[in-house]
């Protein structure tokens, strides 16, 4: 199955170019002729690097003389291609890689990790020709940013009863690659151990990076805790601050990358790692053949041990800084949902105030209007009877004289249009005061003006009363005993 599996995944595969290089340690019983070379490497020089042919052939040793540890890596260090950690890719030709794998003990299963996220670790013993290798997969390549991939992979095989270790260590330019290298050659001398390299590993990338992350969002958090209680003495030259206000689009996009920060790098993805490399030491140690338990080695997986004991408490320690961060961070965020929507409020205030000021002018508009409404009302009537001026009633082209234009009849058209146009003029009137009687006391309101601050302190007031008594800071332990011993005695 797992033939099938590799070569399928295999034929998936992509291929990138990156540089290659070597790293070969070598101890000896006669600590003089110790070695440590570091090279590059070419294509073809790859497949001699691997079977130690030609100028990476073994060296012939004096007699009396031992090799009880080595270690033969090769490496990719600052990879640049920017797909180089995207799932499915190979940074060597397919027959070279499948090659690197059989030749060095690795395990088949790294070429499935391609499309892990997040910190990855898993270990595995098994017996090859008749010899126990201890095989690890150790990672993190899941991060892309501007368009690259980033991370680092470690695949390790290290036989148990010859104590010699072989590998493949790759990683972008801007993971812990070169320095993590430099650790393990000033380590040369505890190569025997295979926890060796993936602890300088982790030590490497997770423990400073990952505590200074922390503390700096801790930081963070306090500036934009400041900012969203507008706390006195607020440094005007924070960001946050301009002209004696805060900016709180930028604080709301803080909070956001704050948030983000504190939860970069979990320290549960971390504290799993630490457990599995236990579960590690403990199964080689219990595979250590008798006549390498010396006592060199037991020491030196002893403090391993105890680091190992050591990163795990400063990781539940931390693990706990970040969680109360988060925790803080989210009161945070509801501050400044209530902050903004009493600024809301405000401003719905403001715009009701500008509505009524609209409405007064409207208001003087149809004042104007009635005036002509009225003057309609004076003259419609005068002019509907003043057509029947040119009924009978008046004669201005067969009268003999200016006294007989007028019949005897005329008084009948005052007699109708007096009384018409006082009704009409009183109805109007009465209408009018009747409107003005429901109005009275908006109008009397807009004239005294509304004071938006007092009507929303009217408001949370009234919501605020029957639950809170009286008002409290905090301010220290000492205060908060003190009222808590008065709440007590009342």
């Amino acid at each position: 199955m797992e033939d099938f599996v590799f070569k399928s995944t295999l034929a998936q595969c992509k291929v990138v170019t990156e540089k290659t290089s070597y790293l070969e340690i070598n101890t000896y019983t006669d600590p003089r002729l110790n070695s440590i070379a570091e090279n590059g490497l070419s294509d073809a020089e790859i497949k001699d690097f691997l079977l130690q042919k030609g100028e990476f052939a073994k060296p012939t040793l004096p007699s009396g003389v031992a090799k009880p540890a080595s270690l033969r890596l090769i490496v990719q260090k600052q990879a640049k291609h920017v797909e180089t950690f995207k799932p499915r890719v190979l940074s060597m030709p397919p027959d070279t890689y499948h090659m690197m794998l059989k030749t060095f003990h690795l395990p088949m299963q790294a070429i499935e990790t391609t499309t892990c996220v997040g910190p990855f670790i898993w270990s595995v013993l098994r017996e090859i020709n008749g010899e126990q290798y201890l095989q690890i997969i150790y990672r993190k390549s899941d991060v892309r940013k501007k368009g690259r991939t980033r991370g680092w992979e470690l695949i390790m095989s290290h036989n148990i009863s010859t104590s010699n270790t072989t590998g493949f260590y790759k990683g972008t330019d801007n993971t812990s690659l070169p320095a993590a290298l430099e650790h393990l050659k000033a380590s040369a001398a505890e190569i025997m151990h295979p926890i060796l390299f993936p602890i300088i590993v982790f030590t490497q990338e997770a423990l400073l990076n990952h505590e200074l992350s922390q503390r700096g969002a801790r930081e963070w958090l306090r500036r934009l805790e400041h900012a969203i209680s507008f706390r006195e003495g607020i440094d005007e030259r924070e960001a946050y601050v301009h002209d004696g206000h805060v900016n709180l689009d930028v604080v709301n996009r803080d909070l956001g990358e704050c948030q983000a920060q504190a939860l970069w790098n979990s320290s549960t993805a971390l504290l799993r790692i630490l457990t599995s490399m236990k579960k590690t030491m403990e199964s080689f140690h219990e595979r250590i053949p008798e006549d390498k338990r010396s006592e060199s080695l037991l020491c030196f997986h002893e403090r391993m041990l105890a680091r190992l004991d050591l990163y795990e408490m400063k990781f539940q320690a931390l693990d706990t800084y970040a969680k109360t961060t988060a925790k803080r961070l989210e009161v945070q965020r509801g501050s400044l949902a209530n902050v903004i929507a009493q600024k809301e409020s405000k401003l719905n205030f403001q715009l009701a105030g500008e509505q009524r000021i609209l409405a007064h002018a409207s208001k003087s508009d149809s004042t104007a209007m009635k005036s002509l409404s009225l003057l309609g009302a004076i003259f419609i009537p005068g002019a509907y009877l003043a057509s029947i001026m040119s009924t009978s009633f008046f004669n201005f082209y067969s009268a003999p004289s200016i006294t007989s234009v007028v019949t005897p009849r005329f008084w009948i058209f005052w007699a109708i249009n007096l009384p018409v146009t006082l009704l009409v003029v009183g109805l109007w009137y009465l209408w009018e005061r009747q409107r003005l009687k429901r109005h009275e006391v908006f109008d009397r309101l807009l004239d005294q003006g509304v004071d938006a601050e007092k009507m929303e302190g009217d408001i949370l007031s009234k919501m605020r009363k029957g639950t809170v008594t009286r008002a409290s800071t905090w301010d220290g332990p000492s205060r908060a005993a003190a009222q808590s011993g008065t709440s007590f005695r009342q």
